[in-house]
């Protein structure tokens, strides 16, 4: 016997499902990028957020069939890649998971409101997923934020790419 999902709470999956696959390719494309331009730390940190991006999704699918619900492979909305160097590659990816986190911020309000506590408890933990990839980020465009010459992103690189910047940046 399966439980099913509300109306409300299947699209609001669905519409999430397809943020994670467009932020799973955004970043996979921005891997790419990075690695013909000989960024190769920045390079590697992207290429591992296309698979945790890639991981939410599964969580998402899983979520659904667990549900009882069928899911199809969403047409994906075509990503915003247009950046010129690393600084604005961050930006970008920092927009991104702002934009997401608000976006996961109104589903979950949805879903309380339609009364789906279950749905609503499943998509709190990515508000948390959110939280640590804007956190991250962020620290990074510290970084890079006074940078203009290539020469200068490519020393940055070296440390913002680095496992745990030590850059103090205020949540």
């Amino acid at each position: 016997m399966s439980y099913p999902l509300n109306k409300v709470s299947k699209q609001i999956l669905e519409d999430r499902l397809n943020d994670e696959l467009v932020a799973f390719y955004t970043y996979w494309y921005l891997s790419m990028c990075c690695q013909l331009s000989g960024y190769y730390k920045a390079s590697d940190y992207f290429e591992k957020e296309s698979h945790d991006e890639k991981c939410h999704a599964k969580m998402i699918t899983e979520y659904m069939l667990g549900r009882g619900e069928e899911t199809e492979l969403p047409k994906l909305d075509q990503p915003e890649v247009n950046f010129t160097d690393l600084k604005d590659a961050i930006n970008l990816a920092l927009k991104m998971e702002i934009d997401l986190a608000k976006r996961y911020e109104k589903s979950i309000k949805e879903s309380l409101e339609s009364g789906d506590i279950m749905t609503f408890n499943f998509l709190m933990r990515y508000l948390d997923i959110q939280k640590e990839s804007i956190k991250e980020l962020s620290e990074k465009q510290t970084i890079f934020a006074k940078l203009d010459e290539e020469e200068d992103q490519r020393e940055a690189e070296q440390f913002a790419f680095e496992d745990k910047p030590t850059v103090d940046v205020k949540s």
